[in-house]
């Protein structure tokens, strides 16, 4: 009598999060919970991203941003102009800011 609950599980078990190991059970049982975006995931929530302007960092804000979330990218005064390139491809905001400078948490 749960079948309408039924795209959850199977969404899940079709996608890269999924560690389904064959023979496994699973229940279904109804329940009231409201229906989740499965595209954006993260939607409404924020994210900092710091060493956002290259390398792990920005697969990381990309990845976030993907996934619904509002993304603020972080990184060093340098690598400013990286930095607005990806805000500019995410529509992210940017804080150019070293967080290992002593007036860090003042500025940001």
């Amino acid at each position: 009598g749960a079948e309408d609950q039924l795209e959850g599980a199977l969404r899940f078990f079709l996608s890269p999060k999924s560690a389904y190991i064959s023979g496994q059970v699973i229940r279904l049982e109804a329940c009231a919970t409201p229906v989740e975006d499965w595209t954006r995931p993260l939607a409404g929530r924020k994210a900092l991203v710091t060493g956002a302007a290259r390398g792990i960092g920005a697969s990381i804000a990309e990845t976030l941003a993907r996934d619904g979330a509002e993304v603020i990218l972080l990184d060093v005064p340098q690598a400013k102009a990286d930095l607005e390139a990806l805000a500019a491809r995410l529509g992210a905001r940017t804080v150019a800011l070293d967080i290992c400078a002593v007036d860090a948490a003042s500025q940001l």
